[in-house]
């Protein structure tokens, strides 16, 4: 991952590109989340409070996310109600 001041974008090595990118105005620092490559990005020089966000990478962390904030999980191809 790459953090400049307007945007995070993921660097493929062996492609030798950028394959995906994301908003991210006035976090410019990366720091590791968990062993699965997540990051916590934030801003070092901002005036205020701290503020960040966390850039999920890896199935266990996104499976959280998602059972966080919705009812629905995947099965196979479709989304159905959790029990």
């Amino acid at each position: 991952m790459l953090a400049s001041a307007d945007r995070i974008a993921v660097l493929d090595l062996l492609r030798r590109e950028i394959v995906g990118a994301m908003p991210s105005e006035g976090r410019e620092r990366l720091a590791p989340w968990d062993a699965e490559g997540s990051a916590l990005s934030w801003s070092f020089g901002r005036a205020g409070g701290p503020t960040g966000v966390v850039v999920p990478r890896g199935l266990p962390l996104a499976k959280r996310v998602g059972e966080a904030v919705s009812n629905l999980r995947a099965q196979g191809k479709r989304l159905v109600a959790r029990q």
